[in-house]
């Protein structure tokens, strides 16, 4: 597979350095979460909860569901139902100032896995 054949469009310069190290450096840790857990046999090799090896945009690499995700172009239609679910489920949802968001909320939101990611994640934001 290569990113010409499928025609795959690669962006550039899109964040900021800080926060492609921090997001890369998160995702590696939690990685070798899961590689440790295997090894010591603490969960079952087909346990997807900590990670999955391989996905199939992207053979031998590893995936997981996001603990972070910053979108830019949405609409109140596409986020604002989902406040209280992620709230509820001990995460946190903002715009990327931080600011709850409502019905006159901008195009960009921030939803994380729990408070101190969020707090991190709009640390290095606001560095930007």
């Amino acid at each position: 597979m290569s990113f010409k054949k499928n025609k795959y469009t690669v962006l550039r310069k899109v964040i900021s350095k800080d926060l492609a190290n921090f997001v890369a450096n998160y995702f590696s840790m939690k990685k070798q979460v899961r590689e440790t857990c295997l090894s010591t046999k603490f969960i079952s090799p087909y346990e997807t909860l900590l990670g999955d090896k391989g996905d199939p945009q992207a053979p031998n690499s590893y995936s997981h569901y996001a603990d972070i995700v910053m979108e830019s172009g949405l609409a109140i239609h596409d986020f604002l139902a989902l406040v209280p679910i992620v709230n509820g489920a001990g995460g946190c949802i903002s715009d990327w100032s931080g600011r709850p968001l409502t019905f006159s909320s901008g195009k960009q939101v921030l939803a994380t896995a729990n408070p101190t990611l969020h707090a991190i994640c709009l640390r290095i934001i606001s560095d930007a």
